[in-house]
């Protein structure tokens, strides 16, 4: 599985379908905002380990990489992966991203919990009408 992603990430970092766009780092900055609230490490609603973390790919472009230990989704910050600009939102404590395309999507939900002091981040990936979520509640610090 991991392979098959590096494969895709790749492909879509050499296609000419995507553009750059620097609007798109205020997505990277309220992420990174939310996730220096929370420890990486986490638990998934099943009780299962999970992490997630903001990542700099090879190219400059910034990444949420959400993990557990059978899965694993990398949802695009600042570029246009499946040719559409993401739309995202936010407040002082939720971020949402969407990035729909024809075949594809990506979908990124973060929202503070303050009566459980935890921070929810919710990672959708569908490919070809192959749907992968992930669900991990990180401590708050």
């Amino acid at each position: 599985m991991k392979i098959f992603i590096t494969i895709v990430i790749t492909i879509l970092m050499t296609s000419s379908s995507f553009a750059y766009d620097e609007s798109l780092l205020i997505n990277v900055k309220q992420v990174s905002r939310l996730l220096n609230k929370a420890n990486l490490s986490g638990k998934t609603p099943g009780g299962a380990p999970c992490e997630v973390e903001l990542r700099r790919i090879e190219d400059g472009y910034y990444t949420v990489y959400s993990r557990t230990a059978t899965d694993e989704i990398f949802i695009a910050l600042d570029l246009e992966v499946y040719g559409i600009t993401p739309v995202s939102s936010w407040t002082q404590t939720s971020f949402e991203l969407e990035e729909p395309g024809c075949f594809s999507a990506q979908n990124l939900k973060m929202r503070v919990e303050n009566a459980t002091k935890k921070l929810v981040v919710d990672s959708r990936d569908e490919y070809e009408g192959h749907v992968r979520e992930i669900r991990c509640y990180l401590p708050l610090k």
